[in-house]
Order: C-alpha cells, then structure tokens, then sequence
C-alpha cells in the first residue's frame, strides 16, 4: 500500500495547485486504496506529508554537507559545487518540500516537522561557521550567530521561490549568485582564501 502512496501522491504535487487543497478522496482514489486502509497508516494527510517529507528533507539537510566540509582554504568554485548539491537536492524534492512549507502554516504536526527540518539545516551551516569563525577561516566582521541566521532564512525562502521549476540553465544561474553571495558574506578577503 504504501509503495502506491508515494508515486501516487508525488504526481499529485507536482500536478496539483497544492496540498492543501488534496482531499484524502483524491489522494486514495489516485493511489488505489482503500480509504480504511489510509486511516489505519495516517492520522489525516498532515501525517502523510509529514511521513512523505521525511526522506525529502533527509536528503536536502544530507545536500548541506559539502558545505559543512569545506576546507578553510577553499575557494569559489568549491563553494559552488557545495552549492550546486545543495541545489540539486531542493530542486529533487521541490514538490515536496514546497508542501511541506505551505502546510506548515495550516497544520501543528508539519510546522514542527518543518521547523526540525530548518532547524537540523541550520546547524550544520553553524557548525560550519562557528568552527571556521574560531580558526580566522570566516570574516572577522560578521555575527556568526546572525550571519547563520540570515543565511538559512535566505537560503529557504530562496530555494523555495527560486528553484520548484527551474531548468537546469535556471538553476545553474541561481547557483551563481547564491555562490556569490555567500562568498561575499562569509569568505570574501580572509587571508589564505583564493581571490577567485
């Protein structure tokens, strides 16, 4: 049943104008089940997202890591690449993660969902800035604390407006600037970084 549920409700993301408005007649009706056995497996279809979005934002905070590991003289085209995963992971899980924000607003169970996902995020960018802050690998200038937090607000609602359907041409532009930008704010002119 529930090798069903996923693809069934996968298409109806990326066809649907949004979650919110998916009745659980639909998504059963598409994904071929009965509606007992929807209940016996789900609470309501906030329980659904949340178990939906769960591999989702695994792999878009797994996206974050290269990130995380940057080395402290690494340069521009590094943080690209770092970029670019993270990018590409959004962009894959876009449907879902586009719901899982719109419904966090309507339902208690995916607005913690969601805010465990941003949190888990954020971290990982903290870790990396904190511990390149303490070794001079990070801008002297700048908050950290601050820095991440404007960061992963950014970065979320960019992703989310930017990204959902983005060709590769698209999401490689995107990638630029948000390389741009993160260059600028946290690695622009430390000493042993690369100028470019």
């Amino acid at each position: 049943m529930l090798s069903r549920l996923r693809p069934a409700v996968s298409h109806l993301l990326t066809t649907h104008s949004g979650f919110a408005d998916l009745s659980v007649e639909k998504i059963i009706s598409i994904a071929g089940i009965a509606r007992s056995t929807f209940y016996a497996y789900f609470d309501d279809k906030g329980h659904l997202l949340r178990w939906l979005a769960a591999d989702a934002a695994d792999d878009v905070v797994g996206a974050v890591e290269p990130w995380r590991c940057l080395p402290d003289d690494a340069g521009r085209d590094d943080l690209r690449s770092a970029m670019r995963v993270l990018a590409l992971a959004y962009r894959e899980h876009s449907a879902t993660m586009s719901a899982l924000a719109q419904m966090a607003a309507l339902d208690g169970g995916v607005a913690e969902s969601y805010r465990q996902f941003m949190h888990r995020g954020a971290e990982k960018i903290e870790t990396h800035v904190r511990g390149g802050y303490e070794r001079g690998a990070i801008r002297a200038e700048i908050d950290p604390i601050r820095t991440v937090d404007w960061l992963v607000t950014m970065l979320e609602r960019g992703l989310y407006h930017h990204l959902r359907a983005a060709d590769d041409e698209e999401l490689a532009r995107h990638v630029e600037v948000l390389t741009d930008i993160v260059w600028q704010t946290l690695y622009a002119g430390v000493p042993g970084r690369p100028t470019e």
